[in-house]
C-alpha cells in the first residue's frame, strides 16, 4: 500500500464521526529510500463509525520521477503494473496531483476504489525502449485512472523530435488503445537517423503516426516544404507545391509492409503498396503510377540478388524527364542511384517525348549497374509508322551502342536532340571498351532540315571585312526555310561529358557543308569549326570525292566559293563567327576545312 506520510505539518479536524485532515506539507518515504514531497494535501472520512472506512485523498507531489512512478506503482493505485516500466528505468523530474480512495481498514476490495493520478513532468527520459522506441528528454503530462492512462508529450523519439499522443486502456472495459505521434524531420535529422533517404527528400517534413489497437500503424506526412526527387526517373516536385503521403504500416519480425500507401499531388499519384525487410526495400508494387499529366502505367519492383528488378507496364507514359535526365550525360543521370545493378522490363502502348512526338507500341529491356550499361534494346514505332531500334550490347570488356530508323526526325525530335530534321533513314554504330568512350559514326539519308536560324545566319551574315553575305554573293538564290539533304555522316567520339564530331558533312543538291569538333565539353562549352558552300552548276567529279560529298562549283570557272566558320562558347546558346567569302581552285580545296 502506499507508504504514510511523514514529517507532517497540518491539521486535524473531527465532526462527530467525520474526520478532515489537511496537510501543508510532508514526506513520503518510500522503502527503496526514494522520497517524495507532499503539500496542499486532504484527506476526508466520512462516517468513520460504519464500514468499510475510506478516506478520499487529494494531494500535491513533487520529486523524482521515479520515486514518483514508485508512489504511483502501490495499492490501491499500483499503475506501473500496466505500463511495464521499472521506476528505476525512470529519470527526469515530477510534479502533480494524487486522488485516491484510501482504505482505512482490511478487506476492501481495491477494485472499487477510485482514483486519478495527473502528472507534469520534465526532463523524463527511459533507461530501456518503450514499444521498442527510445524515449529521451521528454516533457508532458500524464493522467491515468483505473479505466486508462493518457500520455501527452513532447520528446525526442530515437533521437527525433516528436509529439506523442498516447492512450492505453487498463481496464478491459477502457477505451482502445491509441498511438498518435508526430515528427518534424529536418534534413539534419534525417541525415543522422534515415541516412538512405537523402537522394530521395529535402527540406522539413511533417509525419503523423496513429497506431490502432491491432498494431498497424496509420501514417501520413506533409511533403509541401519538401523537394522530392525521383533520381532514377528524371522525376522532382520542388519545395513549395503541396502534396502528401499516407500508408499502413505493419510489422512482422524484420519485415515492415506499407500498405494502402498513396503519394498525391495536384498533378501526380502513385498508388500501390511496399515491403521491407531489415530497412531496404525488398519489394513494391504500384497499381498506378502518374509523375506527369497523362501518365497511366502500373511499375513492379522486387529484389534480385543485390540488385532490384523493375517492370512497367501501361498504356501511357510522359518520358520528357527521363529523357532529359539521361540524354544530358549517362554518368550525371546515375549519380544518385547508387551502385546496385537494375533491369528494367517495359511494355507501354504510347511514350511521349519532346516536340509532341509520340512512340507507340514501346518495348524495352535494359540493365545497369550505376552509371555503367550492361545491355540495352528498344523497339517502338514513330507516329509516321517507321520502326526505331536500339540497342546497347556488352560483353568481353567491349560495349556497342546501334540505333536504327526510317525517321530520323522523328527519333531526334522525340529525344530533344534536334528539332529542324523532318524524315530520313538514319544509322548510328558506337563501340568501345565497356567503361571507356565509344568512338564510331552516323550515318542519315534523304532528309530535310526546316527553319534551321543557324542556317539562315550562315547565309545571311555579312562576314567582317567583307561587303555581301553568301547569299548576295550567289545572286540569293538560297532558300533555308526547308533544305533537302541527301546525306548527312559524321565520325563521333562519345565519353564521360563529351561529344566530339570529325569528318562530319552534309551534302544535299543545292547546299553543302562540312563540320567537325567538339559539340560539347564537359563544361558544356562547343567548339565546331565548318565550311558552308552553295552547290549550283555542280561539278562531278567534285561530287565523287570521298567524306567531303558533294563541293559546290561557282558556275564558269568550276572554282569553290563559300564561307568557313565557327561555333564557340556555351553548347545550348554558341557564338557563330563567320570568315570572308573565299573561292578555291579545286585543287586545294581541302584548305578550307580549316578555320582561320
Amino acid at each position: 500500500r502506499i507508504p504514510p506520510i511523514r514529517d507532517a505539518v497540518g491539521v486535524v479536524g473531527f465532526h462527530g464521526n467525520d474526520v478532515d485532515i489537511s496537510l501543508s506539507s510532508g514526506t513520503v518515504y518510500m522503502p527503496s529510500g526514494r522520497t517524495v514531497a507532499a503539500s496542499n494535501g486532504t484527506l476526508t472520512v466520512k462516517a468513520a463509525n460504519r464500514p468499510p472506512v475510506v478516506g478520499a485523498l487529494d494531494i500535491d507531489v513533487d520529486g523524482e520521477a521515479s520515486a514518483v512512478a514508485e508512489l504511483a506503482s502501490y495499492e490501491p493505485i499500483n499503475a506501473m503494473r500496466h505500463v511495464g516500466i521499472l521506476p528505476e528505468d525512470l529519470s527526469g523530474s515530477v510534479t502533480g496531483h494524487v486522488k485516491a480512495d484510501i482504505p482505512l481498514q482490511s478487506g476492501v476490495d481495491s477494485s472499487k476504489l477510485d482514483w486519478l493520478v495527473s502528472l507534469d513532468y520534465s526532463g523524463m527520459s527511459l533507461a530501456k525502449p518503450f514499444e521498442g522506441q527510445i524515449v529521451t528528454d521528454a516533457d508532458g503530462s500524464i493522467t491515468v485512472d483505473p479505466e486508462k492512462a493518457v500520455i501527452s508529450a513532447k520528446a525526442l523519439l530515437n533521437g527525433i523530435p516528436a509529439e506523442l499522443d498516447l492512450v492505453e486502456p487498463l481496464a478491459d472495459d477502457g477505451p482502445a488503445r491509441s498511438r498518435k505521434v508526430a515528427l518534424v524531420l529536418d534534413d539534419k535529422i534525417r541525415a543522422a537517423a534515415m541516412p538512405g533517404l537523402k537522394p530521395l527528400l529535402a527540406g522539413t517534413v511533417k509525419v503523423a503516426i496513429d497506431k490502432n489497437g491491432s498494431g498497424d500503424q496509420n501514417v501520413s506526412a506533409d511533403l509541401t516544404n519538401a523537394r522530392l526527387d525521383i533520381p532514377w526517373a528524371g522525376w522532382s516536385k520542388g519545395a513549395g507545391v503541396p502534396a502528401k503521403v499516407t500508408f499502413v504500416m505493419t510489422r512482422s519480425g524484420e519485415t515492415m509492409t506499407l500498405s494502402d500507401f498513396d503519394l498525391d499531388g495536384k498533378t501526380f499519384s502513385v498508388d500501390g503498396s511496399i515491403v521491407l525487410v531489415n530497412g531496404a526495400l525488398s519489394s513494391a508494387r504500384f497499381s498506378k503510377v502518374t509523375l506527369n499529366r497523362g501518365d497511366d502505367v502500373a511499375v513492379s519492383v522486387k529484389r534480385s540478388g543485390k540488385g532490384y528488378a523493375v517492370d512497367i507496364s501501361g498504356n501511357a507514359l510522359d518520358a520528357r524527364s527521363l529523357i532529359k535526365q539521361f540524354t544530358s550525360d549517362v554518368d550525371t543521370a546515375t549519380k544518385t542511384t547508387g551502385s546496385d545493378a537494375i533491369s528494367v522490363s517495359a511494355d507501354v502502348d504510347r511514350l511521349t517525348g519532346f516536340h509532341d512526338e509520340q512512340l507507340s507500341n514501346l518495348k524495352l529491356d535494359y540493365s545497369a549497374a550505376g552509371s555503367r550499361v550492361n545491355g540495352l534494346k528498344v523497339s517502338a514505332t514513330a507516329s509516321s509508322g517507321a520502326a526505331i531500334s536500339i540497342s546497347n550490347t556488352t560483353g568481353a570488356g567491349r560495349r556497342t551502342l546501334n540505333m536504327q530508323s526510317a525517321d530520323a526526325g522523328a527519333i531526334l525530335r522525340f529525344l530533344n536532340i534536334y528539332e529542324h530534321m523532318e524524315g530520313g533513314a538514319i544509322t548510328l554504330a558506337l563501340a568501345g571498351p565497356s567503361d571507356g568512350s565509344l568512338k564510331g559514326k552516323v550515318d542519315t539519308s534523304n532528309f530535310f532540315v526546316v527553319n534551321e536560324p543557324k542556317l539562315a545566319s550562315i547565309v545571311s551574315t555579312t562576314p567582317a571585312g567583307d561587303n555581301r553575305s553568301l547569299n548576295q554573293a550567289v545572286k540569293g538564290k538560297l532558300d533555308t526555310s526547308r533544305v533537302k539533304f541527301e546525306r548527312g555522316y559524321a565520325e563521333i567520339d562519345k565519353g564521360s561529358g563529351y561529344l566530339k564530331l570529325a569528318n562530319g558533312v552534309l551534302r544535299g543538291p543545292r547546299i553543302g557543308t562540312t563540320f567537325q569538333g567538339t559539340l560539347y565539353d564537359q563544361n558544356n562549352n562547343m567548339d565546331m569549326t565548318g565550311t558552308f558552300m552553295p552547290v549550283y552548276g555542280l561539278n562531278r567529279i567534285f561530287g565523287e570525292l570521298p567524306i567531303v560529298g558533294a563541293l559546290l562549283g561557282n558556275g564558269r570557272d568550276r572554282g569553290l566559293i563559300g564561307v568557313t566558320y565557327r561555333l564557340k562558347g556555351n553548347a545550348n546558346k554558341p557564338l557563330l563567327d563567320i570568315n570572308p567569302l573565299s573561292v578555291i581552285a579545286p585543287g586545294i580545296f581541302r584548305s578550307i576545312f580549316e578555320y582561320r
